[in-house]
């Protein structure tokens, strides 16, 4: 990856994870056109010998597109959920983690206040999991060598990002197998934040 690319999209990214909903591009979504009008009434329930009141009358705009954002380059899908008047009312979270490899609270997803916790606290496992993982100071060279790949040129060029695309998507590697390069390439210096990104490719 171009290094000068790799700052730019980094530094962006930093930028916009600093306020994961405070700010959001709608993308000039219009209203109420991009939007689909939702209610909900009220349902009564025969409880304790009478018939109760469950819920409340609502009604509210939801947008037809899903918007994406990312915290801690996890991405976070949603939303936009306006009142009747077109007035900001909030975001509904559709997906945290990536496709695959989705975030959830006690099965559920993650209300838009328990975002960063459970982007958070996946990290936290992370590196939990990463820390079980032992391997070598020759880890990646000597999985070639069993798997008698042969390479057209080194192994490892220093180039971390690159060495971890050639090697953790190969499909001759099982997913033990991964996680130990992987392991392997966080001691050589990949960030947490990579090693994330790759981590989907080999659940």
């Amino acid at each position: 990856m171009e290094l000068r690319k790799f700052i730019a999209t980094t530094l962006r990214e930093y930028l916009n994870e600093q306020q994961v909903f405070e700010t959001v591009d709608s993308g000039n979504l219009s209203f109420p056109t991009d939007f689909i009008k939702l209610q909900s009434r009220v349902q009564y329930l025969y409880q304790m010998g009478a018939m109760r009141p469950n819920g409340v009358n609502d009604t509210w705009y939801e947008s037809k597109t899903v918007l994406t954002k990312k915290y801690r380059r996890i991405p976070i899908k949603f939303k936009i959920i306006k009142n009747v008047d077109g007035s900001d009312r909030g975001y509904k979270i559709t997906q945290v983690g990536f496709d695959g490899d989705t975030i959830f609270i006690d099965n559920q997803t993650p209300q838009t206040g328990d975002v960063r916790k459970s982007i958070d606290d996946y990290y936290d496992k992370f590196s939990t999991l990463m820390s079980n993982v032992n391997v070598g100071d020759n880890e990646l060279e000597n999985l070639i060598k069993e798997k008698d790949i042969t390479v057209s040129k080194n192994i490892y060029d220093g180039d971390l990002y690159e060495t971890a695309i050639r090697w953790i998507i190969n499909k001759r590697f099982n997913i033990l197998e991964k996680r130990r390069i992987l392991k392997y390439l966080i001691n050589k210096g990949l960030s947490t934040e990579d090693a994330i990104s790759f981590y989907q490719h080999i659940r």
